[in-house]
């Protein structure tokens, strides 16, 4: 698994906003993603603090996004929820591992994170909710 449980459903939960308008509570979005309700209520709670969505929890409340899906990058979502320096460090978890001192997969990583920071700098939302993410049946094996 690359990304932390919380980045998957912040996801799939917003690859479900933007393909609609209306207002989507959170027990209809856990339902759809496959995620429990407590652990996307905490994930969308953190997303409309960021401005990314806006609505509230909640009977009666529910979530649709604040900002227009092409202008969120998934750069954006996943660094909210992995941290700034995600993909960054060592695939070995060496503290050091660069110029002369580096694992025996430096090379190659290095390669592979600068394709991964690329897709995920260049898609937005508007990618996800066109159908390149079925968010439906939570994660696969």
């Amino acid at each position: 698994m690359l990304f932390k449980a919380d980045t998957q459903h912040a996801l799939r939960a917003l690859a479900v906003l933007a393909r609609g308008a209306q207002k989507v509570s959170t027990t209809r979005l856990a339902r759809e993603i496959g995620a429990s309700e407590p652990a996307l209520a905490k994930v969308l709670q953190r997303l409309a603090q960021q401005g990314i969505l806006a609505g509230r929890p909640g009977p009666g409340g529910g979530y649709v996004l604040s900002r227009p899906a092409a202008d969120v990058s998934l750069w954006e979502l996943v660094t909210l929820f992995e941290g700034p320096n995600f993909g960054r460090a060592c695939i070995f978890g060496l503290p050091r591992c660069s110029g002369e001192g580096h694992c025996p997969l430096h090379d190659e990583w290095q390669q592979i994170r600068g394709r991964l920071m690329r897709l995920l700098e260049q898609r937005t939302l508007a990618a996800l909710a066109d159908g390149a993410v079925a968010p439906g049946r939570g994660p696969r094996p």
